[in-house]
């Protein structure tokens, strides 16, 4: 678990706390096949947990309407998407290029 429930709610998260686990479980399988597996290997970082925040927030509303915004302190983010491709794009922006480069080893 790149996430937990604490840091979760920090973010600004507001799924129930029963709900979470699951809804990480699949926020983590998306984002370790859009880094090619890279993830799991990875140093646990926070572009990791802010990209998964991001896909749990999507995950909780499946049509994508709600507005997500959060700041940590030094970046901020608010975005709409309105399908997997929009939340692929906004995800990609947030982690680092070793994470998402087929380029890079």
């Amino acid at each position: 678990m790149y996430l937990d429930y604490a840091r979760y709610t920090e973010l600004g998260g507001s799924v129930s706390f029963g709900a979470f686990p699951s809804l990480e479980l699949r926020a983590e399988s998306l984002l370790d096949e859009w880094c090619s597996g890279r993830l799991h290997s990875y140093d646990h970082n926070e572009r990791a947990e802010i990209a998964l925040f991001l896909i749990v927030e999507f995950l909780k509303d499946e049509s994508g309407e709600q507005v997500t915004s959060f700041s940590n302190g030094v970046n901020s983010f608010s975005f709409a998407p309105k399908t997997r491709s929009d939340l692929y794009n906004h995800v990609m922006e947030v982690l680092p290029i070793e994470l998402i480069s087929l380029a890079v080893e």
